[in-house]
């Protein structure tokens, strides 16, 4: 996915699962699922990257966080 990878992690300030999003060796973005939906924290600073491998990894992350 262009250079993006996956992670499912458990840390300590969040109640659920995040999805982390990494670009590189850099984080990239964090999702995880509420119960108000879907939330996204972006750690990228001034990155570039392309659009299609990016909402492609977003939609694979939400279903992995989803259970799909």
């Amino acid at each position: 996915m262009d250079g993006f990878e996956i992670q499912i992690v458990s840390v300590p300030d969040r109640e659920d699962l995040v999805a982390e999003i990494w670009h590189g060796n850099a984080l990239f973005a964090e999702l995880r699922q509420t119960a108000n939906g879907r939330r996204i924290v972006f750690y990228a600073d001034r990155a570039e990257a392309d659009l299609d491998a990016l909402t492609a990894v977003l939609a694979e992350a939400a279903g992995i966080l989803q259970g799909g």
